[in-house]
């Protein structure tokens, strides 16, 4: 009895789903005719019609093509996934950075790999005096001894103004952005069908930095999301102030 109502339940949820709904129409009208066979009440060549249907729409069922299911942990990462950052911007011509500090970032030698071949470079980071900054260091206090928001980011703005007087060309572009939206992102040409967006969400408290989860959008395959991260950026910079 218990799996007569589970059968049942099922296939109610499998209706009110639109699932198999091809299979179920089948079999009552099999049902329906082996009753009225029983009965007497039909003929043969109605029962083969209906039969020659029944199959035909049961084939033309195999020809759909089945849902794809996405692996979300190819899709969701963390830091150990990727490589050096330093192959991230590696040969590119327009890169765009937000972080909190972004320090890992330029400790990667952002100047070799992208000014110094005369590419463009934009990085946001904390505005050190802004009163969202305490919160911020809560936010991503970790167990690591070495993370420091505070030490990070005035080891950033050091150099950072270093690399705005070695490049004069306004090549490199640098602000301060008063607010935290939860995440940092690195934007490699944006114009560029080519174009890459990773996005790291900031969470909260981690006990390592490289557990902050990480989402990867390619332009070429999803123009969608990566102009609404595009949009994102252009509206952070657009509110923060100059260096």
């Amino acid at each position: 009895m218990n799996r007569l109502t589970a059968a049942f339940k099922r296939i109610w949820g499998d209706i009110l789903a639109g699932r198999n709904l091809e299979a179920y129409v089948v079999t009552v009208i099999g049902a329906a005719l082996v009753v009225l066979g029983i009965l007497g009440t039909v003929n043969i060549e109605l029962s083969l019609t209906v039969i020659i249907a029944a199959l035909a729409l049961l084939v033309f069922k195999t020809t759909t093509p089945e849902k794809a299911i996405v692996d979300i942990d190819s899709v969701l990462q963390d830091r150990n996934d990727f490589g050096p950052f330093r192959e991230t911007v590696r040969g590119r011509r327009r890169v765009w950075i937000y972080g909190p500090s972004s320090v890992n970032a330029l400790r990667e030698d952002i100047e070799r790999e992208v000014l110094d071949k005369g590419g463009e470079v934009r990085i946001m980071l904390q505005d050190p005096d802004s009163p969202a900054i305490d919160y911020l260091r809560d936010q991503l206090d970790t167990r690591d001894p070495r993370a420091n928001l505070k030490g990070d980011l005035e080891s950033s703005l050091r150099l950072l103004r270093h690399l705005l007087v070695a490049t004069p060309n306004g090549k490199l572009q640098c602000r301060l952005l008063p607010y935290s939206p939860g995440f940092s992102m690195v934007i490699v040409d944006p114009d560029s069908r080519d174009g890459q967006i990773i996005v790291e969400f900031l969470g909260f408290r981690y006990e390592h930095v490289k557990q902050r989860m990480h989402l990867t959008i390619r332009r070429s395959e999803s123009p969608r999301w990566f102009d609404h991260w595009l949009a994102q950026y252009q509206r952070m910079w657009d509110a923060a102030h100059p260096l």
